[in-house]
């Protein structure tokens, strides 16, 4: 089965792109002009940083798991194994978790409701990616990563 890998990345970079940054927009300007810039820390924001650091750490845990199968671009590579390895034990995509969990950690950590609804527009746009992701290692690993498939969960351990 042939990918058009660069169609497919185009298809999750351009809408997660425009979704991230109106969503940063967003923040910043319920920041500015709703909340004046009288930023509070409290229990929310506490929370909200623990998002990102654990995102952003769950986030290199994977792309060191992966080691030199790590890229941006949607493939697979001819002497490529598969990762089953560190947080791959648990879910298939632990780097788009550290992502999502990061981005909605600063919308947590800015009190922004605004940016927080708009940020869960990232989630149909990972969906798509982990689909057309699955779908490549499934023709490159077959029934293998069928069987992975059925022992982990997608983004949240025992969950998705």
């Amino acid at each position: 089965m042939k990918f058009d890998t660069l169609r497919e990345d185009w298809l999750f970079i351009v809408p997660a792109t425009i979704v991230w940054a109106t969503a940063i927009a967003a923040i910043a300007m319920d920041f500015i002009f709703l909340q004046k810039m009288a930023y509070r820390f409290d229990l929310a924001s506490a929370a909200g940083l623990a998002m990102m650091a654990f995102g952003l750490a769950l986030r290199l845990w994977a792309r060191r798991a992966i080691g030199r199968a790590f890229t941006y671009a949607l493939q697979v590579r001819p002497d490529q194994a598969l990762a089953e390895q560190g947080p791959y034990r648990y879910i298939r995509h632990p780097g788009y978790t550290g992502d999502l969990l990061f981005h909605f950690g600063i919308a947590v950590t800015f009190h922004s409701l605004y940016g927080f609804a708009i940020m869960l527009l990232l989630i149909p746009c990972f969906i798509y990616r982990m689909g057309i992701e699955e779908t490549m290692l499934t023709v490159w690993f077959g029934d293998r990563y069928r069987r992975y498939i059925e022992r982990t969960k997608r983004l949240v351990p025992l969950v998705y």
